[in-house]
């Protein structure tokens, strides 16, 4: 007996427009402009990664991957190769949103005087978190240190 297939099941990021009904025309028409030039990339567009069922334990349904708060600091003030890949950099870290990899990332303003940023990490150990942040086109500007969160 031959089984039916089953077409694979991707999902987007969601288009989110916060308050509309108070935003004006031009805003309306930005926004649907966005949606048509995103509906045009769509067959190309990333789906979001969720976790698969065998990374939680089937007892418990715990999520066998630990947590890391990681705390980021600038080594020196930006220069101009530091902005040449503040893009790339941000591209980055919408992939490892989209892959399941960062759960929540903030950061000060640039120009701040005590710059720090925070990310937190689903992952299965210090060493993959590691391999991560080594991925980051600023990773030699910056220094992390790499804390593992408590389960609660």
């Amino acid at each position: 007996m031959v089984k039916p297939h089953r077409p694979t099941r991707h999902v987007l990021p969601p288009i989110v427009v916060y308050r509309p009904l108070h935003l004006t025309q031009e805003e309306r028409v930005a926004i649907l402009d966005g949606v048509a030039a995103r509906a045009d990339m769509l067959f190309s567009e990333a789906p979001l990664r969720f976790p698969r069922l065998a990374e939680f334990d089937p007892g418990t349904s715990q999520d066998r991957f630990a947590r890391f708060m990681v705390e980021v600091r600038q080594k020196a003030k930006p220069d101009e190769r530091y902005m040449a890949l503040a893009p790339a950099e941000l591209q980055r870290v919408r992939e490892l949103q989209r892959d399941g990899y960062l759960l929540f990332f903030s950061v000060s303003p640039l120009d701040s005087d005590d710059w720090v940023g925070w990310l937190y990490f689903r992952a299965p150990d210090r060493a993959s978190v590691q391999m991560l942040l080594e991925s980051l086109p600023l990773y030699d500007f910056l220094t992390f240190h790499v804390r593992e969160a408590a389960r609660v």
